[in-house]
């Protein structure tokens, strides 16, 4: 099942176009071969527009404890780039991440990466799981959804 969730994007996208394609040779549809195309490219571009990409931490162990305490709330998200509920979660995140920059410090931890097991497990997180810390560096929750209501409530919590 891990597989499967760390992979759906991928997974859908091969089973769409493989589909409409080979619907397009049984029926001899040359306008179905052509939506085939035109799908492979919307997901394929979909997928490049989405993804996190970019750097990975290299020990993000170490990364989240140096940051946990720093003086600013730290949220760390479990992603993977073939999942396509990570891809849609960055695409709802992404406005609240860069409103709140400098404010609050973000680790983003690749769960393809052998080094995002035990931070998983010490954490108690699953793919997809943002994890807040406050200012202090003590847990303040876990969410699916980061949005920019969340990051005020624990940007709020370091007011006080």
């Amino acid at each position: 099942m891990r597989f499967l969730s760390r992979y759906s994007f991928v997974l859908i996208t091969l089973i769409a176009v493989t589909a409409t394609a080979g619907y397009a040779i049984w029926r001899a549809e040359t306008v179905v071969g052509m939506a085939a195309v035109i799908l492979a490219a919307f997901l394929s571009i979909f997928w490049v527009a989405a993804r996190r990409g970019g750097a990975v931490v290299a020990n993000p162990e170490r990364r989240i404890q140096r940051l946990r305490g720093g003086g600013r709330p730290l949220v760390v998200h479990f992603f993977s780039d073939y999942s396509l509920r990570c891809l849609v979660q960055r695409l709802v995140a992404a406005p609240a991440e860069r409103a709140f920059r400098g404010r609050c410090e973000f680790v983003y931890v690749d769960v393809n990466q052998a080094a995002a097991y035990p931070v998983l497990e010490s954490l108690g997180a699953n793919l997809g799981d943002f994890v807040l810390f406050d200012e202090q560096g003590n847990l303040a929750g876990k969410t699916g959804w980061l949005t920019r209501q969340r990051l005020a409530e624990l940007c709020a919590q370091r007011a006080r």
